[in-house]
């Protein structure tokens, strides 16, 4: 097992993370995760359920890369940081219409994420957030097909 190279900084995490939802092949996702991610790192937002560890979020980049292909994840603004917790402000661009949450964005939509880092730098949790009103459906009777609990 290869040991995985540690960021040498928050906002290196930050970058590579944003690489990860860019890139289309497993292997490109995995390499920009090993580095900004904890193994038992946490990642959710309005519309996914908690996802947790490196090849959990690599398929579930996988799979937006499938739902928007050609989409982009970029930083904007500063990481605003204090103590191990930061957040960022983000814009996902895609080539079509992006429809999130049952509220359709257009080609672009912005939000922002809470994270928490850990002492190596690497991400611990991601709590995400759209902006202009994403709703969850997460545990929502119309995102529970029936019979299932």
């Amino acid at each position: 097992m290869t040991t995985p190279t540690k960021t040498s900084s928050k906002h290196e995490s930050v970058g590579l993370y944003a690489l990860a939802w860019a890139a289309q092949e497993p292997a490109d996702i995995r390499a920009a995760l090993t580095s900004c991610w904890d193994p038992k790192g946490r990642y959710v937002d309005p519309i996914t359920d908690p996802v947790t560890g490196v090849e959990a979020m690599v398929e579930h980049l996988v799979a937006f890369g499938r739902q928007f292909p050609g989409a982009t994840l970029t930083p904007t603004g500063d990481l605003e940081l204090h103590h191990d917790v930061g957040r960022f402000g983000w814009v996902m661009a895609a080539p079509s219409p992006i429809v999130l949450g049952g509220v359709d964005y257009g080609r672009r939509v912005t939000g922002f994420d809470v994270v928490e880092f850990a002492v190596d730098h690497r991400m611990t949790r991601v709590i995400g957030f759209f902006d202009g009103g994403a709703r969850s459906t997460v545990g929502s009777p119309a995102a529970t097909p029936a019979g299932s609990s």
